[in-house]
């Protein structure tokens, strides 16, 4: 049995056989290489490598809702210095400690800060908020930082800051569609990791080192891929 069918075995009950098979499948295509090759480029022209791991946007302003122990939405800028800062609190690199020591100087003025009291969504934002003051304005397509939820023309740019409407991540259908097949696959992928540990004695010596130079999480499907495109961009 070849590696690419015990992998294709180590899958979730729960989880469909042939939709599982055929991404695993497609881990190791050439279009799937292709794809992954493209991903690691694109990482090397990163000015900065945020911190945020795996763990979804919406898992981190949850936590720092816990932390602060108000339900109020979380700033971009806010979010910007938690994923761009170690645990120790120094900041990543030099340019992302430029960034936060201008966003938080930014923050200090009042007149600066989004109206949050008054929702309770997820991540708060606008087209001049501080993010964007210290980031530059947004692209076409989405709001950096917010997946699939809010795109920049469904926000006026003369938007006064002060009593903006919200809008939580969370309430976008499609965010909780790709969430949930997110999770399913690291679910999976996780699954797979456990079964080929189980039968390592199975595979031929040197296995393990072609499966850690072009692992499945490297090679993430779509979803993972668009997810870790948003935490570049922040």
């Amino acid at each position: 049995m070849c590696v690419i069918e015990l992998i294709q075995k180590a899958l979730l009950q729960k989880v469909d056989k042939v939709d599982f098979a055929t991404l695993v499948t497609y881990w190791y295509s050439k279009d799937g290489q292709d794809l992954s090759d493209k991903n690691k480029k694109s990482c090397s022209f990163q000015k900065e490598t945020h911190t945020a791991g795996s763990k979804s946007y919406a898992s981190h302003v949850e936590e720092m809702k816990e932390e602060r122990g108000v339900n109020v939405p979380i700033e971009r800028a806010e979010l910007y210095e938690k994923f761009y800062t170690h645990k120790d609190g120094t900041p990543v690199n030099d340019n992302a400690a430029k960034n936060i020591q201008t966003m938080n100087e930014l923050m200090s003025d009042p007149s600066t800060q989004l109206d949050c009291t008054s929702s309770s969504g997820s991540i708060a934002w606008a087209p001049n908020d501080v993010y964007s003051q210290v980031k530059g304005s947004e692209h076409s397509g989405r709001v950096r930082g917010l997946g699939f939820g809010p795109t920049p023309s469904g926000r006026n740019t003369k938007t006064k800051i002060t009593g903006l409407r919200i809008r939580s991540v969370e309430e976008d259908p499609k965010y909780q569609e790709m969430k949930n097949e997110l999770d399913s696959l690291k679910a999976q992928v996780a699954n797979m990791a456990q079964f080929l540990q189980q039968n390592a004695q199975h595979f031929p010596q040197g296995s393990f080192g072609v499966l850690n130079q072009q692992s499945p999480i490297g090679q993430r499907s779509s979803v993972a891929s668009h997810q870790s495109e948003n935490l570049r961009e922040f």
